[in-house]
């Protein structure tokens, strides 16, 4: 649990859950938990404006981690636009099906950390680790 904040790079928030999310993070007792594990520095978001989804980024992580931030908000884009256009899924579930199971199973090798038994799972990873360095090409498959 220490290391959780040298790990999490990043994170998207649907907005229309923000009031639950506030409250679990100040009142429930996970919640506080997960407050202490990502740092005493954690504040609440504040959203200006009508937006739909707030992408959180932990560039102390991301750096640490020899990573690109630009990337990894890139990941969390391809998150926000998986959530958004559920009704395109079928083009990333067809990407999907076709895969070899030599290349699925490497895929979860290589990402541990992720419950791949749930299949919405296993599509949203796998579509934005798949696009996140061509995030244009991968957005345009949910947005055409």
């Amino acid at each position: 649990p220490d290391l959780f904040k040298k790990y999490i790079k990043g994170g998207a928030l649907g907005l229309k859950f923000l009031s639950e999310y506030k409250t679990w993070i100040e009142q429930d007792k996970d919640g506080r938990e997960c407050k202490l594990l990502v740092g005493e520095k954690f504040r609440f978001l504040s959203v200006i404006g009508n937006k739909e989804f707030a992408i959180l980024l932990n560039n102390q992580a991301i750096i640490e981690e020899g990573k690109d931030p630009i990337i990894t908000l890139n990941h969390e884009l391809l998150h926000v636009a998986f959530s958004k256009y559920k009704d395109k899924r079928s083009v990333l579930e067809k990407e999907v099906r076709i895969l070899s199971e030599e290349r699925r199973s490497y895929f979860i090798k290589i990402h541990p950390g992720y419950d791949f038994n749930k299949p919405t799972i296993f599509l949203k990873e796998y579509f934005s680790y798949t696009y996140q360095e061509r995030v244009e090409e991968g957005l345009a498959l949910l947005m055409d």
